[in-house]
């Protein structure tokens, strides 16, 4: 488990989430952190990274006319990552095929 050990590391998360997520509530963070992101195995730089990756994919998101969705970005985040790692497993099973 690489939890954030030193103070620079914890600062460098909670301003990960600040500029991508202001505002969150503590329950909000938890569910971002545990379920968008490889906290609590994942490094903070992993962590800051996928926290970015998925403000980017929300703005991409939010940006189109097409797309309507009252969803918080949290549960958006969670969403985006759940979807990357189905995607994934799919791709891992596939691969496990080719045996």
């Amino acid at each position: 488990m690489k939890n954030p050990e030193t103070d620079d590391e914890v600062q460098a998360l909670k301003d990960a989430v600040e500029t991508n997520f202001p505002g969150i509530s503590g329950e909000e963070l938890n569910s971002l952190l545990w379920g968008a992101t490889s906290f609590p195995a994942g490094g903070v730089e992993q962590i800051c990274g996928q926290l970015c990756e998925h403000r980017q994919r929300i703005n991409e998101l939010r940006a189109r006319s097409d797309f309507q969705s009252d969803q918080s970005d949290v549960d958006l985040a969670r969403g985006i990552a759940d979807a990357q790692m189905t995607l994934g497993m799919k791709n891992e099973v596939k691969s496990c095929h080719d045996y």
